[in-house]
């Protein structure tokens, strides 16, 4: 099996314009673990410190979560780990078979209902629906030929453009301006392959990059992709950021219906205001 072992560092350090007196905050920091990813080991150290509880959601994600009660006007979450993933199985020319009318009959059985759903980020819009007959976008006979060929559309029609959106922006801004970054192109995809009657889902992770890969775009942070789940193909990755299936390169930290279920860090303090925010990302092959 063709398999790559990478070494993942996180650092993000949250500067307070005042000393803070609580600080509560829930991660998506720690791999997920199926049968394409392995996590080797995992370590999470918190400035100032801090009891970590860790529990697992409704998708099988690990949160992690702490309460900083004393006072402090630096906090810091370095979380480093090391996963192997293995490459999955190149997915078929088309869905064999697999028509519009079997997946209308699987949503039916409720199966995968959350992935059906709406979220905070992924909801259909009259700017989708222009959108769509703008660009011509439009299901094929097959829906497997449809999602790589909205793959590549999104890829095409947006320009990729860090700053131009920020994480709370709702799909219409990507819609109207064209430019986003990688969180944005995952939900307009989640939102039309669920429109179409495919189950989506939200995935976090990190990317690694080689040297070599000028046409890949990313901003040495996380990344953000989208998974469609077509029957008896299962969960395929599709990367429109980047024009292509994921595969041995993406590192998958969790998953939702979008981003709002899993942020990195999500959480409240009293005290006064952020006023500085430090990211550090660096990602090493291991072998």
């Amino acid at each position: 099996m063709n398999k790559r072992s990478y070494t993942v560092r996180h650092s993000t350090e949250f500067i307070y314009n005042q000393p803070i007196r609580e600080n509560v905050l829930v991660l998506n920091m720690m791999p997920l673990q199926d049968k394409h990813q392995r996590l080797d080991w995992y370590d999470l150290k918190l400035t100032p410190r801090a009891e970590i509880f860790q529990f697992s959601d409704q998708y099988g994600n690990t949160k992690q979560i702490f309460n900083i009660l004393r006072d402090h006007q630096k906090l810091k979450i370095c979380s480093s780990f090391q996963t192997t993933v293995t490459a999955p199985a190149n997915p078929p020319d088309n869905s064999n078979e697999i028509g519009w009318e079997n997946l209308k009959e699987f949503e039916q059985t409720g199966h995968m209902w959350p992935w059906f759903q709406s979220g905070y980020f992924t909801r259909v819009s009259d700017q989708l629906k222009k959108f769509l007959l703008e660009e011509e976008i439009e299901k094929h006979s097959d829906p497997l030929i449809s999602l790589k060929c909205l793959n590549t559309k999104l890829f095409s029609v947006f320009t990729y453009k860090p700053g131009s959106t920020n994480a709370n922006s709702a799909i219409d801004e990507i819609l109207t301006s064209r430019q986003g970054v990688c969180q944005d192109y995952a939900h307009v995809m989640i939102t039309i392959a669920r429109f179409w009657g495919i189950a989506s889902r939200y995935v976090s992770g990190y990317m690694y990059q080689d040297k070599v890969d000028e046409k890949t775009n990313t901003t040495g942070e996380s990344h953000a992709w989208c998974e469609c789940f077509l029957p008896t193909l299962g969960w395929l990755g599709f990367d429109p950021t980047n024009n292509r299936m994921v595969g041995i390169h993406h590192i998958k930290t969790a998953v939702g219906k979008d981003y709002a279920e899993v942020p990195l860090h999500k959480g409240f303090f009293k005290g006064g205001e952020t006023d500085k925010l430090n990211v550090c990302v660096t990602i090493k092959r291991a072998c």
